[in-house]
């Protein structure tokens, strides 16, 4: 009963601290939309550009329910957008504030049962008690563990790899997890697979024995250290990092969407206050992009060549010549095709020896 008690005495004054400090959520509701043709498509993939329309899962075909998180007041605006082009729609989750609730309430209980078990995933670390995990692993298993940093983020955090290698592997695999900074379970994910192939190893499981005799294997549990702990301590649906953005007043990149491999060419929207889209190119003050890297491309195999958006252009031409081909047709849409239709110019152009932008280039 005291024991009961204590507990609640913790969570009810956790919850009390919580909420004073963190974003709520009370008047928001999680709907479920119905899409049936490409237009509505289209429709979607326009609102998700603004900050208030936040898209939980991803948009990949017709049929299939869109879940999106919307306040009263964002409700409201986009009702008649969704009226308007025949968008059906239907309440998921009216309390979305009480889950984050329960969900606080459970992180806080679970340490006590921590008195019965020695397990790490039976809540939600914080970035400091990860990185601490993964000091005492390696600390306790250096004959297979090791922790390195493989860079430091915006806000200085360190984004920890713990590396198992046995003396006979040969090949590497990588795993990250939590990219997305509310996407919780993830992180859990890594880190319940971090200590399960050690404990593995150390009892002899033989198929951990021989994955981890062929491959070394590197784990970063938190690939957005800035943006999950902000989702911890403020704003519980924040996604991307904590980046400032040029001081624009909008923070965060969707580290998801902002890989210099194909840099938005797949239809996203470069804007600086968009949850789940492109803020900025952080490749973009890099010389690859000029004539110098352009040239490096030539009539170069794409299998002979580091990934990059000219590889896929070259590819192209090649196809074109071979197929007596001159017209290029891109999927995609909006600043995506905008930004790779200029890259594109600026390669056919010194393909056929044009080493100064053209001004088509210049036009689109």
């Amino acid at each position: 009963m005291l024991r009961s008690l204590l507990i609640f005495s913790v969570v009810s004054l956790a919850l009390s601290i919580v909420h004073s400090t963190k974003l709520n959520f009370e008047n928001h509701t999680l709907y479920s939309l119905s899409l049936y043709s490409t237009k509505q498509l289209d429709v979607i993939n326009q609102l998700q550009i603004n900050p208030d329309f936040d898209i939980w899962n991803n948009i990949q075909s017709l049929d299939e329910e869109i879940d999106v998180f919307l306040s009263v007041e964002s409700f409201e605006k986009y009702k008649k957008i969704l009226k308007a082009f025949g968008i059906k729609y239907r309440v998921k989750n009216s309390n979305i504030q009480q889950a984050i609730d329960e969900e606080l309430v459970g992180n806080f209980q679970i340490p006590f049962r921590k008195l019965f078990s020695n397990s790490n995933v039976t809540r939600y670390l914080n970035y400091k008690e990860i990185v601490e995990l993964m000091s005492r692993l390696s600390y306790e298993n250096s004959f297979l563990v090791s922790n390195y940093s493989a860079a430091k983020t915006h806000l200085n955090n360190d984004l920890m790899v713990l590396k198992l290698k046995t003396p006979t592997s040969v090949r590497s695999l990588w795993l990250d997890c939590g990219i997305h900074a509310r996407e919780w379970i993830t992180i859990s994910t890594c880190v319940y697979i971090m200590e399960k192939l050690i404990d593995s190893y150390k009892n002899n499981d033989l198929d951990v024995v021989r994955l981890l005799n062929y491959y070394e294997i590197h784990i970063m549990p938190v690939a957005n250290p800035d943006g999950y702990e902000y989702s911890i301590t403020t704003d519980r649906m924040w996604r991307k990092n904590r980046n400032s953005n040029d001081n624009s007043g909008c923070y965060g990149v969707d580290l998801n969407r902002n890989f210099g491999f194909f840099w938005s060419t797949g239809g996203s929207i470069i804007t600086y206050c968009g949850i789940v889209l492109v803020a900025i190119n952080s490749y973009e003050s890099l010389t690859i992009y000029g004539n110098e890297t352009i040239q490096g491309y030539i009539d170069r195999g794409v299998q002979n060549m580091d990934p990059h958006i000219f590889s896929l252009f070259e590819s192209v031409f090649q196809k074109m010549i071979q197929f007596d081909q001159n017209q290029l047709v891109s999927g995609e849409s909006d600043a995506g095709v905008t930004l790779s239709a200029r890259y594109a110019m600026r390669y056919f152009a010194n393909v056929s020896e044009t080493l100064k932008e053209t001004q088509v280039e210049t036009k689109v």
